[in-house]
């Protein structure tokens, strides 16, 4: 299948990270037969530097009209001199939120057993592991308020949420946490703000009309902030509001060893964006030595999110996970312990991940075992079938292997054992070239016959089940002294 994903490189070190993770999203379009178009455009400074806007209309338009968005980072020192008012970069990141209505933000944050060095905490604060996921309301908060300064000069922001935008953030976190571990910590400012007051009043009254079999924990957004690093493990699902969100989850990041691992996706039931949760790193970009791990992690989220390719997103996960346990890191997650042959830079970690996706999960020895077991399993199987009782199922196991001729097997003594005439021969050959042909074309298309025929109309589709139907049954009672009733199925 053909897909259309808008590419917005931005700034800093996001061009660089971004070709990294079109190279893994092509591996997996040649592995599993898909074809992805990108249609690359400006956003943040790039685009100020080329229309003097950070969010040029023709880049809405290009996002509104693909599957998917693949972000890599805004901003940057070169920009700082503009007023935060007008025309900063961020603003466009900040645009095309509010463009393609992206409420939900999740930033997922797990700590790979190959980097538990790199995590700053002590090893007994961690328990069973860090893998936690923020789920942040994108569209409200102060971010999207009004904001002016009065004739004295003092700043004012406003500070909004409605009642259906924390409703629909509730439920993201609330079903994410059934798919998880059963548990969503709803963090706010309960004892200051009003719009906490209510954000809380809110997300538990959605947990008792909908989702009662989910745990419930509410926590003030300072005691969060504590609690994320004195037990980390024992969160699931965190909802937020749109501030706190993008603090703590750079915390919770920070944990994991380094920004350069949080992916993160921005959803909406539209068209999603993808992109890490780092920053532009103006102070590494064009060194090639930023880490382009999370901004491949972002694709294996757009394909699970966006493109429901959850086998295709293992993959790249896998490959990162095989990487990483391998030893290879970039400076950022690298530790004293790292010998220098070890750390790589941006192009070369990219290379490592492409190169891991070739890898089969399985070898080649392995294979021939689950196939020989597949054999021995079905062969025992069929003797308890087709014996009158344990007894005698056991002998003829036995005998199998205490009474074996090998003379039986000389060149021509098989097929003269079985009573086929031409007939059945031709029928023998027929089948085999069906099923030579079936699998040529799954071998192709990356597609099983089934999913081939799904694409079908229903006449075709039924004709072609039909068919197979009669096969069977013409088979099982095909030729000469043969039976009905002996065939194997007429027998259940």
């Amino acid at each position: 299948m053909d897909f259309n994903i808008c590419v917005l490189k931005g700034d800093g070190i996001g061009p660089e990270i971004v070709d990294e993770a079109l190279k893994a999203l092509d591996k997996v379009g040649e592995k599993f037969g898909h074809a992805f178009n990108y249609d690359e455009r400006l956003i943040g400074g790039a685009a100020i530097d080329e229309f003097g806007v950070p969010l040029p209309q023709e880049t809405i338009d290009a996002c509104k009209a693909s599957d998917s968005v693949l972000l890599g980072a805004v901003g940057g020192p070169k920009w700082d001199h503009i007023e935060p008012s007008t025309n900063r970069p961020e603003r466009g990141l900040l645009g095309i939120r509010k463009e393609l209505n992206l409420f939900a933000n999740l930033r997922p944050a797990k700590l790979w057993a190959p980097l538990a060095n790199a995590c700053p905490l002590k090893p007994e604060r961690l328990g069973d592991g860090l893998d936690l996921v923020v789920c942040r309301e994108l569209v409200g908060d102060v971010y999207f308020g009004k904001k002016w300064r009065d004739e004295a000069g003092a700043g004012h922001d406003d500070m909004n949420y409605s009642i259906p935008e924390v409703e629909r953030i509730a439920r993201v976190a609330f079903d994410m946490a059934r798919k998880r571990r059963g548990k969503v910590t709803s963090v706010d400012k309960r004892n200051v703000l009003e719009t906490s007051r209510m954000w809380r009043e809110i997300v538990h009254r959605v947990q008792d009309e909908e989702y009662s079999d989910v745990e419930l924990e509410d926590l003030l957004v300072d005691n969060a902030a504590m609690q994320l690093i004195s037990r980390p493990a024992d969160f699931d699902v965190v909802v937020t509001e749109n501030m706190f969100g993008d603090i703590l989850s750079d915390e919770a990041a920070q944990i994991t060893g380094s920004l350069g691992m949080l992916a993160s996706a921005s959803l909406d039931d539209g068209v999603s964006l993808f992109g890490p949760s780092a920053g532009s790193a103006p102070d590494i970009a064009g060194l090639g030595v930023a880490n382009p791990l999370a901004q491949i992690l972002s694709v294996a989220m757009l394909l699970t999110y966006a493109l429901d390719m959850g086998e295709q997103a293992a993959w790249i996960e896998s490959a990162v996970a095989r990487v990483l346990d391998e030893g290879w890191r970039t400076r950022d997650i690298a530790d004293v312990n790292t010998p220098a042959d070890k750390i790589l830079g941006t192009t070369t970690m990219g290379d490592k991940v492409v190169a891991a996706l070739h890898i089969e999960r399985k070898s080649a020895w392995y294979q021939v075992f689950s196939m020989l077991r597949t054999f021995v399993v079905v062969l025992i199987g069929y003797y308890f079938d087709i014996a009158d009782g344990f007894r005698a199922a056991m002998g003829m196991m036995l005998k199998s292997v205490t009474d074996l001729h090998l003379s039986q097997l000389r060149p021509g003594a098989v097929l003269e054992a079985l009573p086929l005439t031409r007939y059945d021969w031709a029928v023998l050959l027929f089948g085999t070239v069906v099923i030579f042909t079936a699998s040529v074309i799954q071998e192709r298309s990356q597609r099983t016959i089934r999913e081939i025929l799904d694409e079908k109309c229903l006449a075709l589709r039924w004709a072609v089940l039909l068919a197979g139907i009669f096969a069977v049954v013409l088979m099982g009672v095909y030729g000469p002294g043969v039976q009905a009733s002996e065939f194997v199925y007429m027998q259940f």
